[in-house]
């Protein structure tokens, strides 16, 4: 049985269920390592309220982290994130020295700075990650995937998104208010937006972590420093 855990702080369900459809399997099978996601509460207490996606404040996810790393540290532990560069909130440390182009130099910065910010105990082992520019990226890996799981009222949704996106890799589908990964997928298929939490992991398994990590460098890198510091 594994023995090493993975705690993954998600920026909404999406994720979530990405985590226990797709990375699970990965981890468990390859290095023998619990992959264990952390949806954060808007309360505490029998009220709570879990976030339905999104997020709108740096310092209240900040206050989780430093939480759940504070009561679940330890020799086999590690802590990670898989939250939005889309919409981050404007009090994100470094936020406003980050490069703005490109997104990638821009992610690495805010990546460092989250890191500083978060870990004032060598104990702690996190490794922070920004999606390039969302989770519905790593579905542009392979658009047909989508087309598999989505109901296609016009009968032109996958030829009209691989046009939409022609030419650029997915990590390269900008974060525009309009023109993001998720604006997009349902431009062209209009009932994701309310069968993201189901159809986006469903299609990401479809689709394959292999082909996934072969279409969104950023994303393979942050799978294997976490693969690389697991099976430290």
């Amino acid at each position: 049985m594994p023995v090493r855990r993975l705690y993954v702080v998600c920026e909404g369900q999406t994720e979530e269920e990405f985590v226990k459809t797709v990375l699970q399997a990965h981890f468990r099978d390859a290095i023998a390592t619990d992959v264990i996601p952390i949806l954060p509460s808007n309360r505490a207490g029998s009220n709570r309220r879990r976030y339905k996606g999104g997020w709108t404040s740096y310092a209240k996810l900040r206050d989780v982290l430093r939480r759940e790393m504070e009561q679940k540290h330890g020799g086999e532990t590690w802590f990670t994130t898989m939250l939005d560069l889309y919409a981050i909130p404007s009090d994100f440390p470094g936020s406003a020295d980050a490069p703005r182009r490109p997104a990638r130099d821009r992610v690495a910065a805010l990546e460092a700075t989250f890191h500083a910010d978060v870990t004032t105990s060598q104990l702690w082992r996190f490794t922070p990650y920004l999606q390039l520019h969302e989770y519905e990226a790593l579905l542009l890996a392979d658009i047909d995937a989508i087309g598999r799981w989505m109901p296609d009222e016009a009968g032109t949704g996958i030829a009209a998104l691989k046009a939409d996106i022609a030419g650029l890799a997915p990590e390269e589908v900008d974060g525009g208010s309009q023109t993001a990964p998720s604006k997009r997928i349902v431009r062209h298929f209009p009932s994701y937006t309310g069968l993201k939490t189901s159809v986006g992991p469903l299609a990401a398994l479809d689709i394959g972590l292999t082909r996934i990590r072969a279409a969104c460098p950023h994303f393979s890198a942050w799978i294997a420093a976490l693969e690389r510091r697991c099976r430290d």
